[in-house]
């Protein structure tokens, strides 16, 4: 590859995925405002970003839209996207992805052409930059199931200028893809050793450095759209002199998605200790921007907390814990907790509660104890629960046993039995 860079430095900002119209979940409706802004609001962002940093090329490696026939506000949003970065002389090259692909009838073909931007086509091409040396290439997917590998139909810098290239792709290897379908799927080991210095990729949804020299990258999506998607969001910053690369990422999503599973110790008594364990466990905030926290989060083990999230006390406690925290939503799953008492002791005592436990336990090991039982209840059931088969009732009815069990002891377990 050649080295035409000389001692200039080349500033490349590297996004895809933005999924720009599709829907990003949130723990708490009450987000829902935010929610249906935030693609928009991390696409602002990644505009900001692109002249702070005084970019000279912004690369969208595909799925910028969410479908190849996004409404009109979706198309709007990146038209002024643009159309800023364009005025501050910053070029800007598009890969369509397999969900936006470039068909006859895509938004591609019908959006206005905007100066300075560059939307691949269906046929690999590269774009000779004189001025700064390099040479861009790219393809976009002509469908949403491309199986092609279009890296290698990418034509490759002429002599003199420096290689970039720009795709949606699936890179095969010995890296997690994470259960992504292969859609154009590209071999690493090849990538290593083509003929380009930098290959900006898109598809998967987690930031990636796939490889140092040359540097490939996967920036992963802009806006995480649920809990499946945590961790930091948002675009690579390429810095490129001669055939040296160096990377830096920038985190540009609204909401943040966090998720976390713990094992509650004994020494953990009250939410004070909570707080502070969450606190350790979630990552700093490392964006400038303001960020929407949320947080998924699953409690389990035997726990003095049990208590705290059980009947009406739950909803205060949830609510303590959130601003605590910072946190804008907060979904929590408490079934995994259970009191400070052993089980077995309980079960065998002559109370109320022994007699309930036991019978709780026994309906849950008998499939024909929950058939029976939900024949028994059926009449005082909601009507569409009882349009319900036998069979699908008798499960329904077992999925509501734990729920019905933590309701007894928080009801009939006397504090005194628990242990320190």
């Amino acid at each position: 590859m050649a080295d035409s860079l000389n001692n200039r430095r080349l500033k490349i900002l590297h996004a895809a995925d933005l999924h720009l119209g599709a829907p990003v979940a949130v723990p708490d409706c009450t987000l829902s405002p935010q929610a249906g802004q935030a693609r928009g609001e991390a696409l602002s962002r990644l505009v900001k970003t692109a002249i702070r940093e005084k970019a000279d090329l912004v690369f969208l490696g595909g799925d910028v839209f969410d479908s190849p026939n996004p409404a009109p506000g979706a198309r709007l949003t990146l038209l002024r996207a643009l159309t800023e970065l364009v005025s501050q002389k910053i070029r800007v090259f598009i890969a369509p992805g397999n969900h936006d692909p470039r068909t006859p009838l895509s938004v591609w073909e019908s959006l206005p052409p905007v100066e300075g931007v560059h939307v691949f086509a269906t046929q690999a091409e590269g774009v000779a930059l004189e001025d700064l040396g390099v040479w861009v290439a790219g393809c976009a997917h002509n469908s949403r199931h491309v199986t092609e590998d279009l890296a290698q139909t990418l034509p490759p810098p002429p002599s003199g200028l420096t290689g970039l290239a720009l795709l949606h792709c699936d890179p095969t290897g010995d890296i997690e893809n994470q259960a992504h379908k292969p859609y154009a799927p590209a071999e690493l080991s090849r990538l290593r050793r083509g003929d380009f210095a930098f290959w900006g990729l898109g598809h998967w949804h987690r930031p990636q450095i796939l490889n140092r020299s040359p540097l490939v990258l996967m920036p992963g999506a802009v806006q995480g759209a649920h809990k499946n998607e945590t961790g930091p969001h948002g675009a690579w910053l390429v810095k490129l002199s001669g055939q040296a690369c160096e990377a830096d990422f920038a985190p540009l999503s609204l909401i943040n998605h966090h998720r976390l599973d713990l094992n509650l110790e004994p020494g953990i008594k009250d939410l004070t200790d909570l707080a502070w364990l969450i606190s350790q466990k979630l990552p700093e905030k490392s964006s400038e921007e303001t960020g929407i926290e949320c947080l998924y989060l699953g409690l389990f083990g035997q726990s003095p907390l049990w208590r705290y999230f059980q009947g009406a006390e739950a909803d205060y406690s949830a609510e303590e814990l959130k601003k605590a925290l910072d946190l804008a939503g907060l979904e929590l799953k408490t079934d995994g907790l259970s009191p400070m008492a052993d089980p077995a002791e309980l079960e065998a005592g002559e109370d109320v509660l022994a007699g309930l436990l036991a019978m709780l336990k026994k309906i849950q090991a008998d499939p024909e104890q929950a058939a029976s039982l939900a024949k028994q209840i059926k009449k005082n059931l909601h009507p569409l629960a009882c349009r319900q088969n036998s069979d699908d009732l008798a499960g329904y009815i077992g999925s509501l046993l734990p729920k019905v069990r933590d309701l007894a002891l928080a009801s009939l377990l006397p504090p005194e039995q628990e242990k320190e």
